[in-house]
């Protein structure tokens, strides 16, 4: 499977992806930031003079805080929001390239590689996904690649050990970055064990599985060693955290109880959207066009089922619905996690183009065409919409926001050695150069089922809770205090009533619709 490509398919990727690419880079820079996202740069500037789940929690693998820490540290610079976003859009540009490129090395069609690209980045899933902060996002481009390199090094002719241990390097990034990549694992364990049919089980198991399993095992090697090293609090922040929210969501009526009925009626009703449903629907009707072609109905049923059923596309279709039934068994299912769904079904409407005749390939691509049309006049208004107004940097979220921030902090009195800002909202702080708490470094996330983790453990976790947050401002006094009282208003009553018992003095305008409590020094 070659990655080549002539010269119009060279011209017609980069205009596409050029295109999408400044489409995605408008939409990123009009986005309001998310707790989740607020999460992931706490914990990435943290990580630069603390450790992970030791010093502060971080709900989620510990790959991406270590990345961005990494980066901010070089930069040396507090725009984090910024330049979290740009590598974000940085990653979904090379999930597409990576979309394009493979579905022309399968299908050998710049019109069904140039549409899958904008099944893919005109996917509705796929922009709440990037909006919504980008981590579901970020492992697709490591698991795109692990797949394609795996498959390449997995051939019947010839089989390469070193391919697949760096396939599984790759695939273990992925899941270091997010947990929910590990349900993309157990496809490529099982396709390892089986194929190629024509070598001996021992040879499958020394050049496939064996080098498969060191590379997972060694890409994965700094999270084991955070296991190992706070098993507790990595349990906790990886796994047992999901079992509290979901006590969370029902207790607070957010979410009830959700049935299977219930939970494929939510994933019904995503794919409802034009965006989403063209990938389905494409699929599906490829599929039926390939079991009616004439060049298959001249086979025996069994060469058809073999045909249609190989290993490629076997495999995609493996690793397809095993994702997708992993965000049937979480309570609630969650859209962004769909988003690793999204890129597999597209590989596999590429391998089943693969296999239809030169006669009825040129239907496809009417086909293709008028669903990508659709794609176009459905799903471009949301990364379409701001581009004239690229141009104008200051309206950026993430350049509004830092200067809201950098206005905040001439209201503080940062003078003295421990000032640190109590919020649940720590983008803004930590974007004015202000030192947060190591126990909201969450933001609402740990804090809001803190009441639900008993005392020992909430303090192993390095979190706290509405009724601790009392003891942790009388023992790290806050020098200011800063809450989103519109949409966190259940949750910082504490800090509002901690402020108001303790003379400070809420500030009389607000800051993009956050307010200021600050101290008696003021």
């Amino acid at each position: 499977m070659g990655m080549g490509m002539n010269s119009s398919g060279n011209v017609i990727s980069i205009l596409l992806l050029l295109a999408m690419g400044v489409g995605i880079f408008s939409y990123m820079m009009r986005t309001d930031p998310n707790p989740d996202e607020e999460m992931q740069i706490s914990a990435s500037v943290l990580s630069q003079n603390h450790t992970i789940y030791k010093d502060f929690a971080f709900l989620q693998m510990p790959y991406l805080p270590l990345a961005y820490g990494l980066i901010y540290k070089v930069l040396n610079t507090t725009y984090y929001l910024l330049i979290k976003r740009l590598f974000d859009i940085f990653f979904m540009s090379v999930s597409a390239w990576l979309i394009f490129r493979i579905s022309y090395s399968i299908c050998q069609s710049n019109i069904v590689s140039a549409s899958l690209l904008l099944f893919y980045v005109l996917n509705n899933t796929t922009l709440y996904t990037m909006g919504y902060g980008a981590n579901s996002i970020m492992p697709v481009p490591f698991c795109l690649s692990g797949f394609y390199l795996f498959i390449k090094s997995s051939s019947q002719n010839k089989m390469w050990s070193g391919g697949i241990f760096f396939s599984g390097i790759l695939l273990a990034i992925a899941c270091g970055i997010h947990s929910f990549y590990l349900s993309a694992l157990p496809p490529f364990l099982l396709i390892c064990l089986f194929y190629p049919i024509s070598r001996p089980l021992g040879n499958r198991l020394y050049r496939g599985v064996l080098p498969l399993i060191a590379g997972i095992f060694l890409g994965l090697s700094p999270a084991i060693y955070y296991y190992y090293s706070y098993p507790d609090a990595f349990t906790f922040n990886t796994y047992e955290i999901h079992a509290l929210n979901k006590s969370w969501y029902q207790m607070t009526h957010y979410v009830q109880e959700m049935t299977l009925n219930s939970k494929l009626h939510f994933i019904l009703n995503t794919l409802a959207h034009p965006t989403s449903l063209v990938l389905p629907i494409c699929a599906f009707l490829i599929f039926v066009t390939l079991l009616f072609d004439r060049e298959n109905l001249n086979m025996n049923s069994s060469r058809r089922f073999i045909l249609i059923f190989q290993k490629e596309s076997l495999f995609t279709m493996m690793l397809l619905v095993l994702t997708i039934g992993v965000v049937l068994i979480q309570q609630p299912p969650r859209i962004q996690h769909l988003a690793l769904a999204i890129p597999f079904l597209i590989l596999l409407i590429s391998y089943w183009y693969k296999m239809l005749s030169e006669d009825v390939r040129n239907y496809i691509h009417i086909l293709l065409i008028s669903l990508a049309s659709l794609c176009i006049i459905t799903g471009g208004k949301p990364i379409f919409q701001h581009i004239y107004q690229i141009h104008d940097v200051q309206h950026w979220r993430s350049i509004s926001l830092h200067r809201t921030a950098v206005q905040m902090k001439a209201f503080v009195n940062v003078d003295y050695n421990d000032f640190k800002i109590a919020t649940l909202s720590p983008l803004y702080a930590l974007e004015a150069g202000l030192r947060i708490y190591p126990e909201l470094s969450t933001g609402p996330l740990l804090y809001r089922v803190g009441d639900l983790v008993p005392d020992e453990k909430l303090s192993l976790y390095k979190g706290t809770s509405r009724e601790r947050i009392y003891w942790l401002f009388q023992r790290k006094y806050p020098g200011a205090i800063l809450v989103d009282q519109n949409t966190q208003n259940n949750l910082v009553q504490p800090f509002v009533q901690f402020a108001t018992v303790n003379g400070f003095k809420q500030l009389p305008w607000t800051f993009d619709g956050l307010s200021l409590y600050v101290g008696e020094e003021y």
